[in-house]
């Protein structure tokens, strides 16, 4: 059992979010409930930066759709989100990164 997720770092938090997620969204739970996955939508509106990437992980290995709720209007907005975009954004987040460690190589 882990400690409430206020104590838990960023990585921390997000890895045991997916960890919670994906025993939640096991198909023998599923199927206990007679849901499939595509009965199911995880909203990322609320919570850190750092839920809403473990909620999202969760959801993209169980193929859950995911959405989430604008502010301003309250409009839904179904995310498409695929292990590739992550990756696109991370790399950038990485290169990024990088140019402000070392500003003067490029």
């Amino acid at each position: 059992q882990c400690c409430s997720l206020a104590e838990l770092t960023d990585r921390e938090m997000i890895r045991e979010l997916k960890r919670k997620l994906d025993a939640i969204y096991h198909h023998d739970n599923l199927a206990a409930l007679e849901l499939k996955p595509s009965d199911i939508i995880v909203d990322i509106t609320g919570g850190t930066k750092a839920m809403s990437i473990g909620m999202a992980f969760g959801a993209l290995d169980s193929a859950i759709d995911i959405q989430y709720v604008e502010q301003k209007d309250y409009r839904v907005i179904p995310l498409s989100i695929t292990v590739d975009a992550i990756l696109d954004k991370f790399n950038l987040y990485l290169v990024e990164q990088q140019a402000k460690a070392n500003p003067g190589s490029a």
